[in-house]
């Protein structure tokens, strides 16, 4: 986008300018912070614990649907925020 000479006159007249502008933009994107990280982990983990449970289970099946259910919304709440 620097190089583009139709670039908005914002990001400066010089091809030093628009790169140096391009690039503040750029810097601040972070990556995932370790938070989500873990409660996404520990979703996957309940997740498939709830469901190997389910399936290895005889009886009543509410509490490791329940489990599975809880880890599935931790998985998927982790990789939003993340």
């Amino acid at each position: 986008m620097a190089r583009d000479p139709d670039a908005s006159l914002v990001a400066g007249a010089t091809v030093e300018a628009r790169t140096a502008y391009q690039a503040a933009r750029l810097a601040p994107v972070l990556g995932p912070g370790l938070g989500m990280i873990l409660i996404a982990g520990l979703g996957v983990v309940a997740w498939v614990a709830g469901l190997v449970w389910l399936v290895r289970r005889r009886g009543k099946p509410w509490v490791p649907v329940g489990v599975a259910v809880v880890g599935a919304a931790l998985w998927m709440i982790g990789l939003y925020a993340a």
